[in-house]
């Protein structure tokens, strides 16, 4: 069984390297200059690294984000920016498409080992220090979670049956925006003292709401940040491994830990 399991693996990770990445690395390589600036990769960052530690507080802390924080749509508004961008970063990179055209090969494929040697250092690097402890573990059960669910259409590979990559991505920036718009409107009607303070009631999520929220935004941070690695966004020194095999996967991991997030996020 494992001589058949390795055979697999061996497979897949000839599929990406030979044929899958060059949708993907070589041509970013060919048509964007190093100058090019990357605006997109590193907003994502910026945005995802602020709204990742209100998020990992909230999920460790167990408190309620409403009461907690003075102001939490500026919470939403960053993870729906840092969304937002790493769609961008992914599309232009060509990123998106191989993954609407081939996910279920490459997140067959998805384990710690995979991942780029230098991935916890990476995350660490951009200031996903939490996310960094954690990436092992995560991206191991998700791959097996993958592998085990998939033949079956359970679990996230569910969400894959049902929405493309590119696809969810844009149903978790259309429910984080949701959100935001209703506190705005709420924050609106209290400012315009419309009805008595008893009335206005203030549009609140549960707690599954926002864990899902979490792993979006997690997920985004790891796609956007081995998009930005692999394209040389970021001055850190990356081993051929990460340009190749290592960021195809690694970018599909994060892409599976959105799916894994955004049935929450709709209440599924």
């Amino acid at each position: 069984m494992g001589k058949k399991r390795d055979a697999e693996h061996r497979r897949q990770k000839y599929l990406i390297d030979k044929y899958l990445r060059i949708r993907t690395i070589d041509r970013v390589r060919q048509h964007f200059p190093e100058d090019d600036g990357w605006y997109e990769v590193r907003t994502a960052v910026d945005q995802l690294r602020g709204a990742n530690e209100v998020l990992d507080f909230l999920d460790r802390s167990g408190r309620d984000p409403y009461r907690t924080f003075a102001d939490i749509k500026a919470t939403l508004f960053q993870a729906r920016e840092g969304l937002a961008y790493t769609r961008q970063s992914l599309d232009k990179t060509g990123f998106l498409p191989l993954l609407d055209d081939h996910l279920d090969i490459v997140m067959r494929s998805v384990r710690s080992s995979a991942l780029p040697d230098d991935e916890s250092e990476m995350l660490r690097a951009l200031g996903f220090t939490e996310l960094a402890a954690v990436v092992d573990e995560l991206v191991d059960l998700l791959g097996d979670e993958w592998r085990a669910g998939s033949a079956r259409g359970q679990g996230v590979a569910r969400e894959f049956g049902q929405h493309s990559a590119s696809g969810t991505l844009d149903s978790a920036i259309s429910a984080v925006e949701r959100h935001h718009q209703e506190l705005q409107e709420a924050a609106q009607r209290s400012e315009a003292d419309v009805a008595p303070p008893a009335q206005l009631s203030l549009p609140t999520k549960e707690r599954r709401w926002w864990k899902g929220l979490g792993q979006v935004v997690q997920g985004a941070s790891i796609a956007v940040a081995d998009v930005g690695m692999a394209v040389g966004a970021f001055k850190f020194p990356v081993s051929p491994e990460t340009q190749t095999y290592g960021a195809v996967v690694s970018v599909a991991a994060g892409v599976g830990t959105i799916m894994n997030g955004v049935g929450d996020l709709w209440g599924e």
